[in-house]
């Protein structure tokens, strides 16, 4: 086919002469290669202007009209917030006053605490014997010491009822200094000997006379005392048999009663005029 396009293409090209005419060429040889590539390409060429002539134009697209762009949101003002209340200052603490200092008199001081047998017995044996200097106050301690291991008992009793003579007497004074002695000076006292390590002072309480005994507890009580071990029953303990009581209370008429009522009574109207007596 292809040398039928070139036979052609060659005819138009140039007059054809009887000579070339009876020349037969073959389909493909080496010098017609190119030829034949280079018809294939202008053909081709042609063949797409003759096309690109004949269509029609085409008509162009008409232009869309541009979208307006929308305005921008104007930026929100934000409200300027309120100012804050400013709180109110707190009130300041009142200041509790300050206690006032207490100065301790030798007076304010409770007694000194009583000698014992051993002391009282160096009393009397540093005032016979007299020390002229610190050794010799210690030589005369040792033997002090070693005399009253020696001693009987019947040598020491006399140092011993003066020791004993000596601590009632400060037992007396301490009560009396212990009812007398006020809050702020005890306190401040105690202060003092917290600092040196010893223990605390109270301060005693004034002695109550104690409520008489009810009518329902001197029943059991008589009944305590009366009723022998060997009376009550034998499948009963002690606390059983005391709990049964209760229902022997109850059962006893008010004139059984009395024996344990009347007494009650006139020890409470003593105990109410030994209490008014104490108040005033």
């Amino acid at each position: 086919m292809l040398s039928a396009v070139f036979g052609r293409s060659l005819l138009r090209a140039r007059p054809m002469t009887p000579a070339l005419a009876s020349l037969r060429l073959p389909s493909r040889i080496f010098l017609t290669s190119t030829r034949l590539f280079a018809a294939r390409t202008t053909s081709a060429k042609t063949t797409t202007d003759a096309a690109a002539s004949t269509a029609k134009p085409k008509a162009k697209a008409a232009a869309k009209p541009k979208a307006k762009a929308k305005p921008k949101p104007k930026p929100k003002v934000k409200a300027k917030a309120k100012p804050k209340p400013k709180p109110k200052p707190k009130p300041k603490p009142k200041k509790k006053p300050k206690k006032p200092k207490v100065i301790l008199t030798k007076e304010m001081l409770p007694p000194k605490k009583p000698m014992t047998s051993f002391a009282a017995f160096m009393k009397h044996y540093m005032t016979r014997n007299k020390a002229n200097s610190v050794e010799e106050a210690q030589n005369l301690v040792r033997t002090a010491a070693a005399q009253w291991r020696g001693m009987s008992d019947a040598e020491k009793l006399p140092y011993q009822d003066e020791a004993r003579e000596v601590a009632a007497a400060y037992y007396e004074a301490y009560a009396a200094w212990n009812a007398n002695v006020s809050h702020p000076v005890l306190a401040e006292i105690n202060r003092r000997r917290a600092k040196v390590g010893r223990p605390r002072l109270t301060k005693r309480r004034p002695e109550r006379t104690p409520m008489p005994t009810p009518p329902y507890f001197r029943f059991l009580q008589d009944m305590r005392d009366t009723t022998p071990a060997s009376a009550r029953p034998a499948d009963q303990t002690y606390l059983q048999w005391t709990k049964s009581l209760v229902e022997i209370w109850r059962a006893m008429s008010a004139e059984e009663k009395e024996k344990y009522t009347v007494p009650h009574q006139k020890d409470m109207e003593e105990w109410r005029a030994r209490k008014a007596s104490s108040s005033d």
